[in-house]
């Protein structure tokens, strides 16, 4: 977490608009809410996001929405990363939850998919 607070290019920017935060409270926890709202404000180009709820509510409201798989995979691809799967293999053990077949199209998109650590 060190690195994410001193990294020059992250900025911390808190939302202005409370009363777009609280309407998003009725169906999101804080942070969705707080994500989604500030995405409005910024008019921003692209929201990371990933709990299903918040990417439906984003959407209907016009929102770009991408969440951490894609955004690994569009890094492989730009070549910012060398591979997705120890990245994704990582965010796993510290308790981030992916579905086998999101798991299997993330890394078959990134050109990373090995049928064999799948079959029976």
């Amino acid at each position: 977490m060190a690195e994410v607070e001193t990294a020059p290019w992250i900025q911390v920017i808190n939302v202005q608009n409370q009363n777009v935060v609280e309407s998003f409270r009725e169906q999101l926890d804080r942070g969705e809410s707080e994500a989604i709202a500030l995405g409005m404000e910024l008019e921003a180009d692209l929201l990371v996001i990933d709990e299903a709820r918040g990417r439906q509510v984003a959407q209907t409201i016009g929102l770009n929405i991408i969440g951490t798989v894609g955004t690994l995979i569009k890094a492989k691809q730009r070549g910012l990363i060398p591979a997705v799967t120890p990245l994704l293999d990582e965010l796993i053990i510290k308790g981030f939850r992916i579905n086998i077949q999101l798991y299997q199209t993330a890394l078959q998109r990134a050109g990373e998919l090995d049928n064999e650590r799948f079959s029976d």
